[in-house]
């Protein structure tokens, strides 16, 4: 989303870059939590799947939308419903890690405090005796 920010400044400079990320966020901010209660009826593999293939669909467009020199309002749109599908895979991944633990050692794995070493460590944080 790095190269699409600046396909957006190239096209409309700062405030395009801030308008459109803001309506990106926002839609996502809107539609997750109603998505999310649809996703929550359907097997959390298929909603990976499904957010996997509107992600490489949509961002694979906007690709060729660029190659082509296409409309850059559907470009933007493509970015809208890019951002929507992925607000999507985070809650359906975490509902999904529960069930790959399939033994008590594998249990602490499970615990907010573990994930949020796992966090910490990704992002080159401080580490815990425990991490």
């Amino acid at each position: 989303m790095v190269a699409f920010a600046v396909l957006v400044f190239r096209a409309g400079g700062v405030a395009a870059v801030g308008v459109v990320t803001a309506v990106r966020m926002a839609a996502a901010a809107l539609l997750a939590p109603g998505l999310a209660t649809v996703a929550d009826r359907v097997r959390r593999e298929r909603v990976l799947v499904g957010v996997g293939l509107v992600r490489g669909t949509t961002l694979g467009s906007i690709a060729l939308l660029t190659v082509l020199d296409g409309p850059i309002l559907v470009v933007y749109g493509l970015a809208v419903a890019a951002t929507i599908a992925l607000a999507l895979f985070r809650p359906a991944h975490s509902a999904l890690l529960p069930a790959l633990c399939t033994s008590p050692q594998s249990s602490p794995a499970r615990t907010p405090s573990a994930a949020c070493s796992i966090r910490r460590r990704r992002s080159g944080g401080p580490r815990s005796q425990h991490s």
